[in-house]
């Protein structure tokens, strides 16, 4: 569970910063309050894991502000869901397997496969850095 103040790697404010972060096998990454991770190097989530809070993925930020490749993947022994924002401007968020991300996703590049999805919480419009990015629909697929 991430510290929203003070603790390891993380500060007064609910910031936490890591040169890597892996969420693998069974595990469960998750806040009781708001907190922003910064990962500077490789993030990675793999193998029936958790990342966030299902219920409000508002309550976690992930920035990755490393151009390496960010993975999220599940495989097929197990899923991977993240509720949470993943901020990724100058990186590439690679969404592969069973993996679902509840919240929202800003990078230079998304490759989705398999049957990965992203279901867009609309409430991650307040949340994140604002005023830096531009947003482009390049396509869209309404699974009603």
């Amino acid at each position: 569970t991430l510290p929203a103040a003070g603790g390891a790697n993380c500060n007064a404010n609910g910031e936490c910063c890591f040169s890597s972060l892996s969420i693998e096998g069974n595990a469960t990454l998750t806040t009781s309050q708001p907190v922003t991770v910064y990962v500077t190097g490789t993030f990675s989530s793999l193998g029936n894991t958790v990342v966030g809070v299902p219920r409000d993925p508002t309550q976690l930020l992930l920035i990755l502000s490393s151009p390496q490749l960010a993975t999220i993947q599940g495989d097929v022994q197990g899923n991977t869901a993240v509720y949470a924002g993943l901020y990724a401007p100058t990186g590439t968020i690679n969404i592969s397997g069973n993996a679902e991300i509840f919240g929202a996703v800003i990078s230079q590049n998304v490759d989705i496969s398999g049957n990965a999805q992203i279901h867009y919480d609309e409430a991650m419009t307040s949340v994140g850095p604002t005023g830096s990015y531009q947003i482009n629909v390049l396509s869209w697929r309404d699974l009603n």
